[in-house]
């Protein structure tokens, strides 16, 4: 019963996650902070490493958000493919 439980919040979660990277806001905020931090990126002065380091820090920690997201979004999926087993066998 625990077991279901816990896959029963790993599918909702994995729902929720699909919902936010799905959602038209949400995606326009990593757009253009994506735009943002390569353009501060190239538009950088050659003697200007440290803009350039924070730049592609957070580019990175803002792909590294969305990989979080979705690594959430496939676990949710596999809860629930694992729940429709888990009732497939308590009908047969």
């Amino acid at each position: 019963m625990n077991d279901d439980l816990d896959l029963r919040n790993r599918a909702n979660q994995g729902n929720k996650a699909k919902d936010l990277l799905n959602n038209d806001i949400f995606n326009r905020v990593f757009e253009i902070l994506e735009k943002r931090y390569i353009e501060g990126f190239s538009e950088s002065k050659s003697d200007d490493s440290h803009v350039r380091e924070i730049c592609y820090r957070q580019l990175q920690a803002l792909r590294k958000l969305r990989e979080e997201i979705s690594i959430l979004v496939a676990d949710g999926k596999l809860a629930s493919e694992k729940l429709d087993t888990i009732n497939k066998k308590k009908f047969y």
